[in-house]
């Protein structure tokens, strides 16, 4: 006879879709009329951005734009950059039709293939890899009793982190950058970078105030004769309120910022001297709410009056420990020497992708690579682009020492500094903010299933009582069903108040 099984739900994340598609990117296209010809082609990059993303019925579209930044030599011999931005379409196909999810879609460039067919004209062959995670608030359940008279049960009261909320909210950031009267006007744009990092929240009655700071870098090239390189940095304090239904101040909170895009350009309505950049930056804030429960977990079970049989599944309680965010500094030594390079102009690095974690033994270790990257002049002055690759590893003392689950991994770069010794060497110093969310990996093993024989024991044949002789830190549970009674009477008829013996001793079991 099946017996009934009790149940608790419990509520949780769900990562209902993951997934990835190719998203070629070619081009065929001609400079136009305000750009010089090209005499050597330094780098082409590509910049992707996530400009919309939609689920309709059992298909995610997403529409982005490519852009495309050409970094060359002109003919006089000073450095150019051309932007073209190339709008991309895509979608996922999924399983079935989701409701109420949360979606993070992310693009990485693949591989990058540029030549110039002619002092004006380039053909562009590239990829890039859209990744999608769609993720759900479910509720699943656990067992937390049995139905039966003759049912001795053991339960377990554990804890786990409830999601009370998942929220998703796209903001955007925009801000004018005024260079000031002791820096030469710009000509042209060379490079730019925005960053955004995550500081701290509070959480109110239906509301979260997130605390971020966003910093745009901008190097240019000066209208002066002969141009030169220059560099600007402005960091903006940001706020932002997410409304979240039925939150209170006792939740913790996991929350990742990401960008979207990014777009900084000079300001053409300027009229003084003193220049200005527009920037604009468009993110989206993704917050998951945990408040911790407690729930009965039915661990084992046995019956005082026939054969039970019981089946086990393992079921996952989820713990929320931390949002991990902490700058490292990378330190490191790249060799220029017979690269012809005598000055650094230009300077930067890229996190690359592919970063591994591990969280055991009470820390925390993540592992990457850099890409450094170096726009240089060589004793001519002729301009030189020059890549290179670096480790970095990350170790954190944490304060739990079980085993945890990293989600959500992300690197930031920040900045970076050098300094060429005389041995040919570029001495790198990079920092970068590590990003990540900690998770208990809490598995439970409890019943599922239970079935209850119809011939019941002859109990007329069993003595009333039974002696017997315990050991030190034996379970009273362990010797309740090894002789078909229950740990109540064991306890009364031996004036017991724990569940584990504490001395070796002789107990009266009633059967």
């Amino acid at each position: 006879m099946d017996l009934t099984v009790i149940r608790e739900g419990i509520v949780v994340c769900e990562t209902i879709f993951e997934g990835s598609v190719e998203q070629p990117v070619d081009l065929d296209f001609v400079l136009p009329d305000y750009c010089p010809d090209i005499t050597r082609v330094l780098k082409c990059s590509i910049l992707p951005q996530i400009n919309a993303k939609q689920i309709l019925g059992d298909r995610l579209n997403v529409e982005g734009t490519a852009l495309i930044r050409l970094c060359y030599v002109g003919q006089s011999g000073g450095v150019r950059l051309y932007e073209n931005a190339v709008p991309f379409s895509s979608s996922f196909n999924l399983k079935s039709s989701p409701e109420d999810c949360l979606s993070d879609v992310s693009a990485n460039v693949e591989y990058v293939n540029c030549r110039a067919t002619s002092q004006r004209r380039l053909d562009i062959h590239a990829a890039l890899l859209l990744s999608a995670r769609l993720v759900s608030k479910s509720r699943t359940e656990i067992a937390s009793g049995l139905e039966g008279d003759s049912i001795e049960t053991k339960k377990k009261l554990l804890s786990y982190d409830s999601v009370a909320s998942a929220v998703q909210q796209h903001f955007a950031v925009t801000e004018t950058v005024e260079i000031g009267r002791d820096k030469a006007r710009p000509k042209q744009i060379f490079r730019t970078e925005a960053h955004l990092v995550f500081s701290d929240y509070k959480a109110i009655v239906n509301k979260v105030i997130l605390k971020a700071e966003v910093v745009f870098k901008v190097v240019y090239l000066t209208d002066d004769s002969p141009e030169r390189v220059e560099r600007m940095e402005y960091s903006l304090p940001v706020s932002q309120i997410l409304d979240v239904p039925g939150l209170d101040e006792s939740v913790r909170c996991s929350v990742r910022l990401d960008i979207l895009s990014s777009h900084i350009a000079m300001d053409t309505d300027v009229l003084d001297d003193a220049g200005r950049f527009k920037a604009e930056l468009k993110a989206v804030a993704t917050l998951y709410a945990f408040e911790r429960t407690e729930v009965p977990v039915l661990l084992d079970a046995y019956s005082t009056r026939g054969e039970l049989t019981v089946g086990f599944a393992d079921k996952p309680l989820p713990s929320f420990v931390q949002t991990h965010n902490e700058n490292h500094i990378c330190k490191g030594n790249l060799s220029i020497r017979d690269t012809g390079i005598d000055e650094v102009a230009d300077i930067w690095f890229e996190c690359q992708k592919g970063m591994s974690s591990l969280c055991a033994d009470g820390r925390l270790t993540v592992s990457g690579k850099i890409n450094v990257c170096l726009l240089a002049l060589d004793s001519e002055g002729e301009y030189l682009y020059l890549e290179r690759s670096a480790d970095y590893e990350y170790i954190k003392k944490l304060a739990v020492d079980n085993d945890l689950l990293c989600k959500d991994l992300g690197a930031v770069p920040l900045s970076i500094g050098y300094r060429m010794n005389t041995s040919g060497e570029l001495e790198i110093q990079a920092e970068l903010r590590i990003c990540a969310s900690l998770y208990a990996q809490q598995q439970v093993r409890c019943i599922d299933a239970a079935a209850l024989e119809e011939n019941e024991t002859d109990r007329s044949t069993l003595p009333g009582l039974v002696v017997y002789f315990a050991d030190r830190g034996e379970e009273l549970w362990d010797i309740a069903r090894a002789h078909a009674t229950c740990v109540r009477a064991i306890r009364e008829e031996n004036n017991l108040t724990g569940d584990v013996m504490e001395n070796r001793d002789m107990l009266i079991l009633p059967v």
